[in-house]
């Protein structure tokens, strides 16, 4: 997926977020990145899909020939049009991407939102939002993912459509990185890293049923 070296990030504010960090994210896996809130998840995943541009160092995507789609943890970024209706048509004109129409109906229908399609965006409710930010996971298979709190504000049963979803993909071809504070995401079983302090740590677990433990040594490279 990506391989980052010496990474180094801070805000105009003067926050720093990350010093110097390097790692690589195996395309062939599936990873669950965990951290306090502030601890640089969501600027990581901006970092990583171009959203944001870092100070010295470099940002690879390995698969250069994939799709990257990302979902951003404030719902409403994740749209350019004002309806859910044309934002799709943007996406099969925009990206080349054939049987969208079909495919997302199909999805929309599933999740129970066809009455939702013409309905600005601005006037859903987050739940609502983050469903509709979801339905281009569909006819993205083949991206590498890079997703924010995909399950807040969802119930139950699109929570496990949506796992069912990350779990099918996670097995076939791995290539997501998510963030999320959801036990829906603990579910999933991805490769687990702990982001403290501005590096990548892997966590492990020595023994069933004992605390998660944290490797330590810098930062998480493969």
């Amino acid at each position: 997926m990506f391989t980052v070296k010496d990474l180094s990030f801070a805000y105009t504010s003067g926050q720093r977020i990350f010093e110097a960090l390097s790692f690589c994210f195996d395309g062939a896996k599936s990873y669950h990145i965990m951290g306090e809130n502030g601890s640089g998840k969501s600027t990581m995943a901006k970092l990583l899909t171009g959203h944001l541009e870092s100070l010295p160092g470099m940002i690879k995507q390995l698969d250069k020939h994939k799709g990257v789609y990302y979902l951003s943890q404030n719902s409403l970024d994740n749209f350019v049009c004002i309806n859910v209706k044309t934002e799709l048509k943007a996406w099969s004109m925009i990206r080349g991407l054939k049987q969208v129409g079909e495919i997302s109906m199909q999805v929309i229908d599933s999740l129970q939102l066809r009455h939702l399609l013409h309905k600005p965006v601005y006037k859903l409710s987050s739940g609502e939002q983050k469903l509709m930010a979801l339905v281009p996971m569909w006819f993205t298979t083949e991206w590498v993912w890079v997703l924010d709190e995909p399950f807040a504000n969802l119930d139950a049963e699109r929570c496990a459509i949506i796992a069912e979803l990350l779990m099918r993909k996670s097995q076939e071809q791995g290539n997501i990185i998510l963030i999320d504070h959801s036990p829906w995401a603990k579910k999933l079983g991805f490769e687990e890293l702990l982001l403290s302090d501005g590096a990548l740590h892997k966590v492990v677990q020595s023994e069933p049923g004992k605390e998660i433990d944290v490797a330590r040594g810098g930062s998480f490279e493969q």
